[in-house]
């Protein structure tokens, strides 16, 4: 059982004690563009399964940069997904959850090195969906699971070896070729 809240979410821009903001399983209509602006102590957002309008992750999200967790499943997100989201910006980001949304473009090159654990980016439901290389996976070593499957990645599989927490890689109904090994569809670590 959830809440049915309704409405826009209001601005939180400015609650800098703030540190856990669960609003996930409601029916938010909308997010206003400096819904984390200034959130400096903030450490997890879940907002998954809210039936927003179309948005975009704004570049004031970037004020919260202790994020830990962002997880906004089945939250109509558009566009690519943030060069900001890498490791530069978000040192201590571990979980990204960004399944069944409308997110197009290529994983950013950012992601390198980035401290994330938990990627959920599966079921994109844009036209284009994520599309292209997944080979910046391979310089994510902090990841134990990464969902990639129902997108339009291609490419060659990179090498995984150095992934040594990795205990999940879901990338079924992918469109590529793994190196050596002829088509990654259909393909799962579990």
């Amino acid at each position: 059982m959830s809440n049915q809240l309704t409405g826009s979410l209001p601005s939180f821009a400015g609650l800098n004690s703030l540190q856990f903001l669960l609003l996930n399983d409601n029916n938010f209509s909308s997010i206003p563009s400096d819904f984390l602006s200034g959130l400096t102590s903030l450490q997890q957002v879940f907002l998954d399964k809210n039936p927003f309008s179309a948005w975009q992750i704004p570049v004031t999200f970037r004020d919260a940069s202790t994020l830990q967790v962002f997880s906004a499943v089945s939250a109509n997100i558009t566009g690519k997904i943030p060069d900001f989201l890498g490791g530069d910006t978000f040192s201590s980001l571990t979980t990204l959850h960004l399944s069944f949304n409308y997110l197009e473009g290529e994983l950013p090159a950012s992601f390198s090195g980035s401290p994330i654990q938990s990627l959920w980016l599966n079921g994109q439901m844009s036209s284009s969906k994520l599309n292209g290389s997944i080979a910046v996976i391979q310089n994510m070593t902090q990841l134990t699971e990464v969902w990639l499957q129902s997108n339009s990645f291609s490419g060659p599989l990179p090498d995984l070896s150095g992934l040594t927490m990795l205990q999940k890689f879901m990338c079924e109904r992918l469109c590529g070729y793994g190196s050596g090994t002829g088509f990654f569809c259909e393909s799962s670590i579990a």
